[in-house]
């Protein structure tokens, strides 16, 4: 696992219960990409947020800012 994505992994680990954390689309292509078509990309970046008990949302694409939202609700 690359060191960029190791400190998202952080990141979204450490998320207040609903909170958010908006990321770079640029970002997620350069971890997730690889020159992969937008849809897997979009799949590995939701399988990720899972991973992390997170929501992943692009808003159907990535000329908007796309967000990991923590599902934990207290």
């Amino acid at each position: 696992m690359s060191q960029i994505k190791l400190e998202l992994a952080e990141k979204l680990d450490r998320l207040d219960p609903g909170g958010f954390l908006p990321v770079d689309p640029m970002l997620l292509e350069e971890v997730f990409g690889s020159g992969r078509p937008i849809e897997l990309v979009i799949q590995a970046v939701e399988q990720f947020a899972e991973e992390h008990q997170c929501t992943f949302a692009h808003h159907g694409h990535f000329q908007s800012v796309p967000e990991f939202t923590n599902d934990d609700v207290f």
